[in-house]
């Protein structure tokens, strides 16, 4: 959705700390950590509605800009030129793609495969 994030695959007290201290709000399942501060408790398990809590509680119509960001590094994704993609992209997607970025740190590619559009409509049903 194109908003600056850290992903922790488990939980790091430190990793937490440096969170709240670099001024991030801490996504969390855990219960215990509901109502303190920077913290939100996603109560949901389903993905559009954990999305519809976070609306409820932050202005992310206005402020979502989807697939700008590397899913894996959150770098920002910048133009690559399509000669540059061939061979390093599945042969139909090269094919049938005209438009590609690529993430200047990890290099990994990315085009608007058919997912987009479920994607774009699950956002505007849910941020509006």
């Amino acid at each position: 959705m194109g908003f600056d994030t850290l992903y922790m695959y488990c939980w790091s007290e430190e990793s937490i700390q440096q969170a709240l201290d670099s001024g991030r709000i801490v996504l969390t399942r855990k219960g215990k950590m509901a109502g303190k501060d920077g913290f939100v408790f996603i109560r949901d398990d389903r993905l559009e509605d954990q999305l519809k809590q976070l609306a409820r509680i932050f202005d992310l119509e206005q402020e979502a800009r989807p697939f700008i960001l590397c899913s894996i590094c959150n770098c920002l994704l910048t133009e690559i030129g399509r000669g540059e993609v061939k061979g390093h992209v599945p042969e139909y997607v090269y094919m049938t793609h005209a438009t590609f970025m690529v993430c200047p740190s990890c290099q990994r590619i990315y085009w608007k495969g058919t997912h987009i559009v479920r994607v774009e409509d699950m956002l505007k049903h849910v941020l509006r």
